[in-house]
């Protein structure tokens, strides 16, 4: 009987020893756990970060580009003016080139008949 207790009280400081080590490791498995779920914790949060990032970079991407094509009808819009205006002044370099030239020609005119008049007051006088 003895023998038995001897045996037992062994039996039992090898399982205590084992359950010991058991759980030593199984605190150190809660630990590295513990820790990779904080690591995946601050994985999450910096993904959703830069999910935040992206959905603000699109939407200013399509801002932009909302932008950019009403510069492109703003800039057709104002080519189209210029290009008017550019008639425009063509056509009034035109007519002040016509009025001008009659003008020229009035002021031409004018003159021959002066010269006329005064030389048909210089015939009158010596007739």
């Amino acid at each position: 009987m003895r023998r038995t207790m001897d045996e037992l009280k062994r039996e039992n400081r090898l399982q205590g020893g084992e359950c010991q080590d058991a759980l030593k490791s199984l605190q150190e498995l809660q630990n590295e756990l513990m820790l990779k779920s904080m690591h995946v914790g601050s994985l999450a949060f910096a993904v959703e970060g830069q999910v935040k990032e992206k959905s603000r970079w699109f939407t200013s991407l399509r801002d932009l580009t909302r932008k950019l094509k009403v510069m492109k009808m703003e800039h057709i819009k104002l080519s189209e003016e210029a290009l008017s205006y550019k008639n425009c002044v063509a056509d009034m370099e035109e007519m002040s080139s016509t009025i001008v030239s009659t003008m020229k020609q009035q002021v031409d005119l004018h003159e021959d008949i002066k010269i006329k008049i005064v030389e048909g007051t210089k015939e009158r006088k010596e007739l």
